[in-house]
């Protein structure tokens, strides 16, 4: 899931998390939109990154009640360096199916 996309809201984002945890799905990764026009127009800054942090502060709140939930942003169940080990491992397939 990609939250907190342009023209997004956090309520928007609220109702998003709400239907992740209706779904209930094996495992949700959950990633926060980013773009460059900062670099573009760094007056920008200030207010895209408004709901971005915002969205990384509700998931900070939420994620220990969803143990199969994966934040990269947040480091939450992810590891770059426990993906490379799983690989060399011999793991196949999806690594999320191996960290959830």
């Amino acid at each position: 899931f990609v939250l907190a996309t342009p023209g997004e809201t956090l309520d928007s984002v609220r109702r998003s998390l709400d239907f992740i945890v209706e779904l209930d799905p094996f495992a949700a990764i959950l990633m926060v939109w980013t773009d460059d026009h900062e670099a573009v127009d760094p007056s920008l800054l200030p207010a895209r990154r408004a709901l971005p942090e915002a969205t990384l502060a509700l998931l900070e709140e939420h994620h220990p009640r969803f143990a199969r939930w994966i934040i990269p942003p947040l480091g939450v169940r992810f590891d770059a360096r426990l993906f490379r080990a799983l690989r060399a491992s011999g793991a196949a397939g999806p690594l999320w199916q191996h960290v959830a």
